[in-house]
Formats: structure tokens, C-alpha cells, sequence
């Protein structure tokens, strides 16, 4: 009897309680996978004695055996159980490192995650790497029972409210962890944490409490994985509901994923979502190696783990355009100032993630570069060229006016070299990320102007940046253009334009417009007091809401001053601005009901 023949026998066998066995498991390791990550949150976020330790540790472990033995179980019950293993190859990884963690535990009386990162000096990390695995058996767990159909009732929700809500719970997650005792070196109010977990969640930067000073290496930790969540933006995050939530999804719901990533399957973003974390990961490694080499002879007073933890913080925040340091001043401070490369790294890393994953993708795919070397009339998409030349120009152009306007200013004392990487840096930056190699606080007023229209623009379409996306304005632009030429169509490169995406950009345009005066009239209102003392113009608080709306995080230094009313303000712009414009776009998108009449048409005067 051959090897298929014993299985075959051995799947008679056992198909009878299969599915009561693997249901029941399934619903057991949820309630595993919840009290597992309660237990890891209240042992990382308060001290112990160690008594206690042994003891939450034990209660971890215990989880993660239950796992190694779901997941045998599972193999095991499949009729294909080889085939299996290679669907589930992570899944598959994460058993192998749980079991080998174990061996080590057992034989060595320590944990091989734990001994590897603590041999570096980063247990932050280790850290960070039972809570992935934690939360990733726990999303897994989810799926599973999502995908069932008898656990969880269908939840039939619009997409844009799944999208807000899943941001907002994450949000208020990390503002309860930012409260533990272990993740500040003292006391946080509710209001500042949530500030800061918002900031970080949506990429933006601003902050009320000195991100290098109030929080610890573990908070530091929590303040990476927000940026990390938020700055994959919404359209992995669409795809992560869409692909493991799965609560009643239907068509329409995958539709929105391949709106925003413009795929003609309906079901690629499946592909999709593996490739951006993929090149996202890949891209901020890279960068992590680049920022070490080139700041570890300027951060001596670092032990080489805290180094190796600095490098991967600032990659991070750089490619997610969030804006946030571990060191007081961020990059403007004493040891980071005059490290030019590391601002050359540091802003390819904010341009890569600005320019969004379609772009990348459409660029840097192999398979497309040798076509287009093949067939020269092939080109990049529509939406690619645009986002290149029109982040080429605002990138060039900001240059230019923060040399001209700064040289005498905040670049005084710099040399030829100094002052074209930092001006290229800022234009870079104050765009879309929020980093400064200069004092923002003292720039001149035309500059600050030029800001707030470069803040406005922000980044590509599906990048990690904010603002109303460059696409948005190249559309208001050449609309205005062929209006002022008596055209009816919008074209580009050959190409017309449909009048819904000419709609919708007009929309959206108006929208953050309306949101950004809103909130400047509500700041003047919270923080009339503040602008009666003296301290801040009232051009700091338009500058501090269009920041705020467009996720780019630059401050002329109002925020910490900020009445708690006044930081509610700035919260709701920095959330409506990184979700309300896609939410609007998705919104403006859908599929309305054709109609086979039309009213009559009548002119009248407008201008």
C-alpha cells in the first residue's frame, strides 16, 4: 500500500468528525487568541514582580502550544495536508518559530526571539515580536470564523464607515497602550495620548509631549507600529477587511480595494495586498541599513541596539510620511543636523512613499520595465506619469523658493552644499512628511505661504501621504486650463479625461477646502486666549490646521500650547484629512442607477 492509498484510508477515517472537531477548535482559539493578548498587553504595560512574570509568561506559552496543536490539527485533517502547508506558508513559519522557541525554552531556559534581539540590545523588539505573532494567529483565528458563516452574524456596512471606524479602534487602542505605566517615564493624560496615538496613526506628526523625552523605547515601540498601520493607508487596510475580516463583504466591497489600486480582477487584491507590504518592508529595511551606516558615527552616546532601534524608527517614519523622532527637535537636532546623506536617505524615503504603491509598482515591476524595453510605445499608466512630473515640479519649485526666500534666513551659516540639500529636503518634506533639518519656527512669511499650498497638494494617490493627492490638483489645474482655452474635453498625454474624475477632483478639492477653513475658524475660536497673549500669530494656527488636515505634521510650534479644545480640533482634522478625501472619492465613485432621460438644458451666468 502506497502513501496515498494510507492517506486515502486515513481521510475515511476521520472525515466523519472533521467538522465538528476543526468548529469547535476554531472557536476555542479565539477565546484563546483574546485572553492570550490581554495577557501580553497588561505583562509588557506594567511591572511585575517576578513571581508574576513566571506566571503571565507561563499563561503566553501555554497559548502558543495551543496553537502548534491547532495548526497539526488542522494539517492533519486536510485531505491534501502538503498542499495545505504550502497555501498557509506563514502560518506554517510562525508553528516552526513557536515550536523552536519552545525547544529553546525547554533546553536553554530562554526564549530563541528573546535571546536573538537581547543579543542586539533591542528587547523592544522581542517585544514586538510576541505581539505580531500573537496578533497574527489572532487575525488568523478571526478569518477563519468570519469565513464560516455560523460564528459571526453578516455585518452589512458601507465600506467608508468600515474604513473610518476600523482607523478610529485603532486609534483608541493606542492611546490605551500609550497610557500603560511601562510605555512613558511619567504621567499621560487620556487627551495627550490619544493626540499622539492619532498623529501616529495618521501619519502626521504633530505632537503635544516630546516624543524623544516622555516616552520609553516601548512607547517608542507602540509609536512605530501605529505609523507602520497607518501609513500602509487605507487601501491595505481595505484589503485587509476585504481578505480576512470578510464580516459580510460582498462585491461591491472588493470593488473598492480595485477602485483605489485601478485592477481589472475583481479578486487580485488579494496579490495586491502581499505586494505592498512586501516592497513596504523591503524598502524601509533598506532604508533602516542606509540611516545606520551613515548616523552611527555621529550617535555615539548610542549602544548599538538603541542604534539599530533609531535607523528602523526613522525609516519607518520616513516612508510613511509620518514626521515623528526619537530625538528631541527630530532631525533638526545637534546630532542629526549636519548629516547630509542621512537627509538624502531620509528624503528618497519619504519621495518613495509619497508617490504611492500603484506608481512604485507600475515603475519598479521587472516584467513592465522589459516590456517597455521591448515595445517603446508602451509607457507607464496615466496616473503614474502624472504623479512622477507632478511631484518633480512641486519638489523643484518649493526648492527654489525655499532657497531664494530662506538663504538670507534660515539657511544663513550653510555652506553651497548644505543649503541645496537642506532646501530640497524641505520641499521634499514639509509637502508631505514633516521633517525639518531648520528651525520652522522662525521661516519667513512668503515661505510659509508657499507651505501651505505645497501641505495642501500632498502626495500621490494610494501613498502614505496626505493632502488632496497631486492627482486631485493636475485635474483642477487642467480643467481650469481648458476651460480658459474653450475646450470641452480634458486631455493629457493623448488621453481624455471622464468627466466623473474631473467631478470628483472638484469635490474633493472643495472638501478639504471647506474642512481646512472650518478648522482655522474653530482654532480661532479655542485658542482666542492664546493669541491674545501674544505668543503665536494667527498664521501659526493656520499653518498648524492646514498640517494637521493635510497628515504632514510641520509645526511653526503651537501644538504643545494647544487647549485641550483646540487638540480635539486638530485631532478631527488630522483624521477626517487622512480618511475623508479617499472616503469622499469611494463615495462619488459608486455606480449610480443610468438614467435613459435627460432634463432640459438652461444656461445661466456665473463669474
Amino acid at each position: 500500500m502506497d502513501i496515498h492509498e494510507w492517506r486515502e484510508k486515513i481521510n475515511l477515517k476521520i472525515y466523519a468528525s472533521k467538522l465538528r472537531v476543526l468548529k469547535s477548535f476554531k472557536i476555542l482559539s479565539l477565546v484563546v487568541s483574546i485572553f492570550a493578548l490581554g495577557v501580553l498587553v497588561y505583562y509588557y504595560g506594567f511591572q511585575h514582580s517576578p513571581q508574576g512574570e513566571d506566571i503571565l509568561m507561563g499563561v503566553i506559552r501555554l497559548s502558543f502550544l495551543f496553537y502548534v496543536f491547532h495548526f497539526l490539527l488542522k494539517v492533519f485533517y486536510d485531505f491534501s495536508p502538503i498542499q495545505f502547508i504550502k497555501q498557509h506558508w506563514f502560518e506554517a513559519f510562525m508553528v516552526v518559530v513557536l515550536i523552536l522557541d519552545g525547544f529553546f525554552y525547554t533546553f536553554f531556559n530562554t526564549l530563541m526571539i528573546e535571546s536573538i534581539f537581547r543579543s542586539f540590545d533591542m528587547m523592544a523588539l522581542a517585544d514586538v515580536s510576541e505581539f505580531f505573532i500573537q496578533f497574527y494567529l489572532f487575525a488568523i483565528v478571526a478569518a477563519e470564523l468570519s469565513q464560516s458563516g455560523g460564528f459571526m452574524p453578516t455585518i452589512k456596512l458601507h465600506p467608508a464607515f468600515i474604513f473610518v471606524l476600523s482607523f478610529g479602534l485603532i486609534i483608541l487602542l493606542g492611546s490605551l497602550l500609550l497610557m500603560m505605566p511601562e510605555m512613558s517615564t511619567g504621567d499621560v493624560s487620556f487627551i495627550d495620548a490619544l493626540f499622539t496615538s492619532t498623529s501616529a496613526t495618521c501619519v502626521t506628526g504633530l505632537i503635544t509631549l516630546d516624543t524623544a523625552t516622555m516616552w520609553t523605547v516601548k512607547g517608542h515601540t507602540i509609536l512605530l507600529i501605529l505609523m507602520k498601520v497607518g501609513g500602509i493607508n487605507i487601501i491595505l487596510f481595505g484589503a485587509f477587511l476585504t481578505l480576512l475580516g470578510r464580516l459580510g463583504v460582498g462585491m461591491k466591497h472588493h470593488l473598492v480595494v480595485e477602485d483605489f489600486v485601478n485592477k481589472e480582477s475583481v479578486f487580485s487584491s488579494k496579490g495586491m495586498l502581499g505586494r505592498i507590504v512586501l516592497v513596504s518592508i523591503l524598502i524601509e529595511l533598506l532604508g533602516s541599513i542606509l540611516i545606520f551606516f551613515q548616523t552611527t558615527s555621529s550617535l555615539t552616546h548610542m549602544a548599538f541596539g538603541q542604534k539599530l532601534f533609531f535607523s528602523l524608527f526613522h525609516s519607518v517614519s520616513a516612508f510613511n510620511n509620518a514626521g515623528f523622532s526619537t530625538m528631541s527637535g527630530g532631525l533638526y537636532n545637534d546630532y542629526l543636523v549636519n548629516l547630509q546623506w542621512f537627509h538624502i536617505t531620509a528624503g528618497v524615503l519619504i519621495i518613495f512613499g509619497s508617490l504611492g504603491f500603484t506608481t512604485l509598482f507600475d515603475l519598479l515591476d521587472p516584467r513592465k520595465i522589459m516590456e517597455r524595453r521591448k515595445h517603446s510605445w508602451k509607457k507607464p499608466f496615466l496616473g503614474s506619469q502624472v504623479s512622477l512630473i507632478t511631484a518633480a515640479l512641486l519638489i523643484f519649485g518649493g526648492a527654489f523658493f525655499f532657497f531664494i526666500f530662506e538663504m538670507d534666513n534660515t539657511l544663513q551659516g550653510k555652506d553651497s552644499f548644505s543649503a541645496i540639500v537642506a532646501s530640497v529636503f524641505q520641499s521634499i518634506s514639509l509637502r508631505t512628511a514633516g521633517f525639518n533639518t531648520v528651525d520652522l519656527t522662525q521661516m519667513s512669511m512668503p515661505f510659509i505661504i508657499v507651505c501651505l499650498v505645497l501641505m495642501f497638494i500632498g502626495g500621490a494617490s494610494s501613498s502614505t501621504a496626505g493632502g488632496i493627492k497631486t492627482s486631485t490638483f493636475s485635474v483642477v489645474v487642467l480643467s481650469a486650463y481648458s476651460t480658459i482655452r474653450g475646450k470641452k474635453n480634458i486631455e493629457l498625454f493623448k488621453k481624455r479625461i471622464p468627466a466623473g474624475v474631473v467631478f470628483r477632483s472638484h469635490s474633493i478639492f472643495m472638501f478639504a477646502l471647506s474642512g481646512i477653513i472650518l478648522g482655522i475658524f474653530l482654532l480661532s475660536i479655542t485658542e482666542s486666549g492664546l493669541l491674545s497673549s501674544g505668543q503665536f500669530r494667527m498664521m501659526d494656527l493656520v499653518y498648524e490646521e492646514v498640517s494637521a488636515f493635510s497628515t504632514v505634521g510641520a509645526s511653526t510650534g503651537v501644538t504643545p500650547y494647544l487647549s485641550n479644545a483646540g487638540k480635539v480640533v486638530v485631532m478631527i482634522s488630522m483624521y477626517v484629512g487622512r480618511l475623508g478625501t479617499l472616503t469622499v472619492a469611494y463615495a462619488l465613485s459608486r455606480n449610480i442607477a443610468s438614467t435613459n432621460y435627460t432634463y432640459p438644458k438652461e444656461s445661466f451666468m456665473v463669474g
